[in-house]
């Protein structure tokens, strides 16, 4: 009888696990080794955030997607709207993004 409770107890709590992982996943994406969150914006948005001399650093896929870091350690993805535009960023941040290191794919 005891066994049974055991194994109910152990069952219930390998379901939590596995439920909180998969959640976890789902807020969650994978680039380039990293986790970020998705926090997905628009170019127009991704703009605005380079206007406020806010970039850390700014990385580029084949894909036309871009990945923002910010100064706080915050991370935003988006989509570029043509190859190379993510230079843009740098252009519209002015001075103080100059030097900061730019990746691409």
């Amino acid at each position: 009888m005891k066994n049974k409770i055991y194994l109910g107890i152990f069952i219930t709590c390998l379901l939590i696990t596995i439920a909180i992982i998969f959640n976890l996943e789902s807020k969650y994406t994978v680039y380039n080794d990293d986790i970020v969150r998705d926090n997905t914006i628009s170019w127009d948005r991704a703009l605005e955030i380079a206007k406020e001399w806010k970039l850390q650093t700014i990385a580029q896929s084949h894909n036309l997607n871009v990945t923002l870091i910010l100064n706080d350690g915050t991370n935003y993805k988006t989509k570029e709207p043509q190859i190379d535009d993510f230079f843009k960023l740098q252009e519209v941040c002015g001075e103080p993004c100059k030097d900061i290191p730019i990746m691409t794919e």
